[in-house]
């Protein structure tokens, strides 16, 4: 894309250098208009642009992809409007990144760090087979070491933004507090995705795993460490810690309800695929003592807080100048589907 002189960096005399003069404006305005052509074709290929940063369609396909996947949500089951929704929701998050990268600095990503990955490793466990991964990154048009550098830079801005978050004072008793606690669960899980690409029906795969546990070849942690493709939960034995019934979806919580301690589940299937779960434990719903009623007084108010700041921190953001959305119109955004 650069043109170089093959004499810029040879030693000349000032009369030379002179003589030079018109060449190397000549070069630098070849330069400047090869990286105008660049960034004019970028904005074209792109979805839109936020603070001179382009968001290209695989960016914002993949973001579809991830946003429908952590929701349990079925693209070819929602109605036309759902779709704008979630499409809206999805460009305005990543703008909200475009935006949050623009203040918080510009670091030399250290792409080694433990975190990097350890969410590197993540990202990769939600393909099955890792061959996957790899047309996904294509997909995006990203390779491993961008994909590391994006991973890096995340994770700064999400510690300078904590930072922001950690000079909030914490001020206001909520009008209610919750005096009974609810009930409660711990379960592990074995996971299959029902939105794997190329494989619409796992009822096979689930009943082979089932049968081995059933039949002493394997247990459930064991197969869960090999195959379950929630990567969240994959290296804890599939430990899905404390939740109530407020935080889980009717259909799977259906099934716990109907768990016994230690006793494994018979294969089950929910919008986002299917599930053999284990009851580790259970905590009926009980009065707070007084020690646990301050405790989440004080949970309460810190979440309140930092809500109301996070919500204060990316409304000033958008608006700083040049912040906005410029959308492209050659890309209509209800064109676009999840990769």
């Amino acid at each position: 894309m650069w043109i170089q002189d093959p004499c810029l960096f040879q030693t000349q005399d000032t009369a030379s250098d002179l003589n030079r003069l018109p060449t190397l404006i000549a070069l630098a305005l070849l330069n400047a208009g090869a990286f105008w052509l660049w960034y004019e074709f970028s904005r074209e290929q792109g979805v839109a642009d936020v603070a001179g940063k382009v968001i290209s369609v695989p960016q914002f396909r993949e973001a579809l992809r991830q946003h429908l996947f952590r929701r349990g949500i079925d693209w070819q089951t929602c109605s036309d409007d759902q779709k704008a929704t979630h499409r809206k929701a999805v460009l305005d998050a990543m703008a909200d990144g475009l935006r949050l990268s623009r203040v918080s600095g510009s670091v030399l990503a250290d792409v080694r760090s433990g975190k990097v990955d350890s969410e590197f490793q993540d990202f990769i466990a939600e393909f099955d087979p890792e061959t996957e991964y790899g047309r996904r990154l294509a997909l995006q048009q990203e390779t491993e070491p961008q994909l590391l550098e994006r991973i890096a830079m995340r994770q700064h801005e999400e510690t300078w933004l904590e930072g922001k978050l950690a000079q909030i004072s914490l001020r206001g008793v909520p009008d209610k507090l919750e005096t009974q606690a609810a009930e409660v669960w711990r379960v592990r899980q074995l996971f299959l995705s029902a939105f794997e690409v190329g494989k619409p029906d796992r009822l096979a795969e689930i009943e082979a795993y089932y049968q081995k546990i059933t039949s002493g070849v394997a247990g459930l942690e064991e197969l869960i460490s090999l195959y379950s493709e929630d990567a969240r939960t994959k290296g804890l034995g599939g430990d899905l810690g404390w939740f109530s019934d407020r935080r889980m979806p009717a259909e799977f919580m259906a099934e716990v309800k109907k768990a016994a301690p230690g006793k494994v589940s018979v294969p089950f299937k929910t919008k986002i695929g299917w599930h053999i779960i284990e009851l580790i434990d259970h905590k009926p719903a009980h009065r707070l003592s007084t020690s646990e009623m301050a405790l989440e007084q004080r949970a309460i108010v810190e979440l309140e807080a930092r809500s109301q700041a996070l919500k204060a921190i990316l409304e000033d953001l958008r608006t700083v100048e040049g912040a906005e959305i410029t959308l492209n119109p050659r890309i209509p955004l209800d064109s676009l589907e999840p990769l």
